[in-house]
């Protein structure tokens, strides 16, 4: 089969698989283009995701752990905690955002992880500043209403429950 064939091949067999037409008339143009060869069922799968969306799976997917490593297992300084924090903020937001134009099906898992870095970095600065615990719990109700608009606005049932969640949770604290 020369070059020609084979990339038609390869066009028909994508048609088929994302059914762009009608199965027999793939089977039909896959016999005639194919000469009699073996055809194949489906296109040769390279790879699902591409490797630079295992990248981004990756780092934030890591940047949860690392947050709360920071925080409590470190002596840094406050400054350099803040610094850090700070940066895995803008690494998560900079891969949600590179994520809903490129990868759509990740962009809710690198927004929830988002909205949790932005909450941990809020209620770590209160919890800093405020010798109170009443502040805190605020903070995070604060985010857990942000989480229920959020939802709402997207359509993300996920994100309604997480904020109802946390509210109720902060409810439950604040009073026993």
């Amino acid at each position: 089969m020369d070059k020609r064939n084979e990339t038609i091949v390869k066009e028909i067999l994508y048609w088929k698989q994302n059914r762009l037409l009608p199965e027999q008339y793939c089977d039909f143009l896959l016999a005639l283009y194919s000469e009699g060869m073996e055809k194949p069922e489906r296109l040769p799968s390279k790879t699902t995701l591409p490797y630079l969306l295992y990248t981004y799976v990756s780092v934030i997917l890591l940047l949860l752990p690392l947050s709360f490593l920071v925080i409590y297992f470190t002596e840094l300084g406050i400054i350099l905690q803040t610094g850090l924090l700070s940066t895995f903020v803008g690494i998560a937001f900079i891969l949600y955002r590179s994520t809903s134009y490129q990868f759509q099906h990740f962009t809710q898992t690198s927004l929830v992880i988002l909205l949790v870095l932005v909450m941990v970095f809020a209620v770590y600065i209160t919890g800093y500043w405020m010798d109170n615990n009443l502040w805190v719990y605020l903070m995070a109700g604060i985010h857990s209403i942000i989480w229920l608009v959020i939802g709402r606005l997207k359509q993300y049932t996920y994100l309604k429950i997480l904020g109802l969640l946390g509210i109720i949770v902060i409810g439950l604290t604040t009073v026993f």
